[in-house]
């Protein structure tokens, strides 16, 4: 191991070192929007890969515990023990975390997780926030879709992006600032399969793809959004879609009041159920961290509801036809 990685996202630096070159590079897939400078620095997070076992002291009682781990606090240290597969060291004073594991997979799921909750925690504290959405950008708007997990968000992304005009915003988690501003998340892509994606986009290649197998999940094929022709790119006109899936034979599109929206901004942004919160990382119910979560909640509040000012709301009930779905989507959004 001997790499050294830089990552930053949105004035988040994360240095990661230590890294073997296959690693180096499934992260540099990852994070490919954001590994070139285009932020200034305004805090930093160093990650560093151990060679040897980190051992936690003895007599901690343990402060959470979940299917993934046993957290230990010791003042502002924090231990989690993966059940033998991996253990991590984080210092919340110096914004530091050691990382020891024999598995190659395990290391790109930890420092996958901690770079998202980490980064994430910050861009909330500075006025961005995230919302459980998939987004594009068609005809000069920004199209955000709300839908639960396992809903077709991925299906129905994939399906809008098949035209190369339209521009990414986020297949997961588009970001929006305190103004109600719309702002691009790109990241990896995940599919059970990369057979199906090439038969959508001919010119995606078998090598762009990599494994990833995370606890409790099944295997999946990744690749980076970069390597899609869409550009990424935001507008200033938002329309605001709350998805549902449903038995129609065709899928429907009607408009709703806003009122109605803020409930699904609500769920999926202030609350933010379906995003990545990472509990084990950042989230110690200190009185600091009571108060940084009472801020955080405010600020979320008021960024939905500027995002509502300037959007026009709408409910789809989609098809299980995933091609007609993003037909009727295009057509839609080419009359509004």
């Amino acid at each position: 191991m001997s790499d050294k990685l830089v990552i930053n996202i949105n004035g988040y630096e994360i240095t990661i070192l230590n890294l073997n070159s296959d690693l180096s590079q499934k992260l540099k897939k990852d994070f490919s929007y954001y590994l070139k400078s285009k932020f200034g620095v305004k805090k930093k997070l160093n990650i560093l890969i151990k060679d040897q076992e980190i051992l936690i002291p003895k007599n901690l009682i343990s402060s959470h515990q979940s299917q993934n781990s046993i957290t230990y606090d010791q003042g502002e240290i924090r231990y989690n023990d993966y059940y033998g597969k991996a253990v991590t060291l984080f210092d919340y004073k110096t914004e530091t975390c050691e990382i020891f594991s024999l598995s190659n997979e395990m290391l790109h799921e930890l420092i996958y997780i901690i770079i998202l909750s980490r980064s994430g925690r910050f861009m909330d504290l500075n006025g961005l926030h995230k919302v459980h959405a998939c987004g594009v950008t068609i005809k000069n708007k920004n199209l955000l879709l709300m839908m639960d997990s396992k809903g077709g968000k991925t299906s129905t992304f994939l399906e809008l992006l098949r035209d190369d005009d339209a521009g990414i915003i986020s297949d997961d988690s588009p970001v929006i600032n305190r103004a109600g501003g719309v702002r691009s998340f790109p990241l990896r892509l995940g599919v059970e399969s990369d057979e199906g994606l090439i038969a959508k986009f001919p010119y995606l290649k078998e090598d762009m793809f990599y494994d990833f197998q995370r606890e409790h999940y099944a295997r999946k094929k990744l690749i980076s959004l970069s390597d899609f022709r869409n550009k990424v790119s935001v507008c200033d006109e938002n329309i605001l879609i709350q998805g549902f899936r449903s038995s129609y034979r065709n899928p429907v599109i009607k408009k709703v009041s806003k009122l109605k929206m803020l409930k699904y901004l609500f769920r999926n942004m202030i609350v933010g159920l379906g995003l990545p919160m990472i509990i084990e990382y950042f989230l110690r119910m200190s009185l600091k961290d009571a108060f940084e979560n009472t801020t955080i909640l405010i600020s979320r509040t008021t960024a939905a509801i500027n995002l509502l000012r300037s959007s026009d709301t709408y409910e789809i009930y989609l098809s299980n036809n995933i091609v007609e779905n993003g037909i009727k989507l295009k057509e839609f959004l080419n009359e509004k």
